[in-house]
């Protein structure tokens, strides 16, 4: 029978923000984060060794030739702790390679999920005797402007992304390379895999776990092999292809047929979500504020609470306001810098200073002075942490 293959998008890095533990699994035992009523996955015996191409990345801002020699300790790293399980082989042609490492300085290539600020992305190609192949793109500078990077965190992205392309999902505890979150103490020292990122790879390959499509798990409950869409498959390619070539409205329009006929599928969920940010934000670029502005809502309205969304609105509306304010149009400005307020997640303290700052000052041109002293004084915080007064 011939393998129908569908894409698993494998969660992203966070960065710096809180999410609950990933698809709310429980954990086997203590000693590793295995988990149970997820659909699991790996590499078959078969295609050992797994072919890795690494992308050059010299044309890529940011990209310093260390860089490679990082993702080639990474595999290392990730083989040993298999023990014996899974060989990697590094090979001279992207077309041929299974596992295929890009290098990336554009924010918008990597797909924001819920409470996620992307800085590496794993998504795979799945098939009912395992993976079959798998594209990780990392980012090659801080995933938010001004925000700290050095190469201990550029290696633990790494690990992380690797991690996922093995098949491995998301752990609860933060001393684990597979933790949802990447935390400020991890820029210090180089990163290691922990006794229970090693005991996690060492039972998902052992003989014990077996491939089983009739679970319930991260693509919903009507994904058994057999019932697994081709027709679907090819309707989501298509919608990439459309992002990829900057086709939003096309993507968008695929993405709510599939989720009418597929609501819980979660995949097609994070795409239509990562499809509404990634027009939204290439609009605001380009100063189409309205145009930005509606995809970003739609997404907000779509999915509330998404930090990714609400930031990326939040930002939108921020520079609008802006854009109006430089034209002396203070008054019209104003529904957009209180918009903005009102959706910032508290992760971006300096643009919720940056707005209810330039809010104040276009208040003090409007004559509103107690107005904007009240601005000034509900976002204080805020504004002394971004703009400190000098001593």
């Amino acid at each position: 029978m011939k393998n129908r293959a569908f894409t698993l998008a494998i969660a992203a890095i966070l960065v710096s923000v809180t999410s609950p533990a990933a698809f709310g699994a429980q954990t086997e035992k203590m000693d590793s984060y295995l988990a149970k009523g997820a659909l699991l996955t790996k590499w078959p015996k078969e295609r050992m060794p797994i072919s890795v191409y690494i992308s050059p990345g010299n044309s890529v801002p940011g990209f310093k030739d260390s860089f490679k020699q990082d993702a080639k300790i990474s595999f290392a790293q990730w083989e040993a702790a298999s023990q014996g399980k899974i060989h990697f082989a590094f090979a001279d042609d992207p077309n041929t390679a299974m596992i295929r490492l890009n290098w990336t300085n554009d924010r918008t290539k990597l797909t924001p999920r819920q409470d996620e600020i992307p800085a590496g992305e794993a998504r795979c190609i799945v098939t009912e005797v395992g993976i079959d192949s798998c594209v990780i793109t990392v980012l090659t500078v801080a995933p938010m402007p001004g925000e700290k990077f050095n190469d201990n965190m550029l290696h633990w992205v790494l690990l992380h992304e690797i991690g996922h392309a093995l098949g491995l999902t998301h752990s609860t505890e933060a001393g684990d390379i597979m933790f949802i979150n990447f935390s400020d103490a991890a820029l210090i020292r180089p990163p290691m895999l922990s006794t229970r990122d090693k005991t996690t790879l060492e039972k998902l390959y052992s003989d014990a776990v077996k491939l089983d499509f009739s679970q319930k798990g991260i693509f919903d409950e009507a994904a058994k092999l057999k019932g697994v869409s081709v027709t679907h498959d090819v309707e989501n390619d298509t919608a990439v292809d459309a992002v990829d070539a900057h086709n939003f409205d096309k993507a968008i329009a695929i993405y709510e047929k599939l989720m009418v006929e597929r609501p819980n599928m979660k995949l097609y969920r994070d795409n239509y979500i990562g499809t509404l940010n990634k027009a939204g934000n290439e609009a605001i670029d380009n100063q189409q504020y309205d145009t930005g502005c509606g995809y970003l809502e739609k997404a907000y309205r779509f999915e509330p609470g998404d930090v990714a969304t609400e930031a990326n609105l939040g930002r939108a509306n921020l520079y609008r306001a802006d854009h109006i304010a430089q034209n002396g149009q203070y008054a019209e400005s104003e529904p957009y810098y209180k918009r903005a307020l009102e959706v910032l997640p508290k992760q971006r303290a300096d643009w919720i200073a940056q707005a209810a700052n330039n809010y104040a000052y276009a208040l003090m041109q409007l004559s509103r002075r107690d107005d904007a002293r009240r601005v000034a004084a509900t976002y204080w915080t805020e504004i002394h942490q971004t703009y400190p007064t000098p001593e």
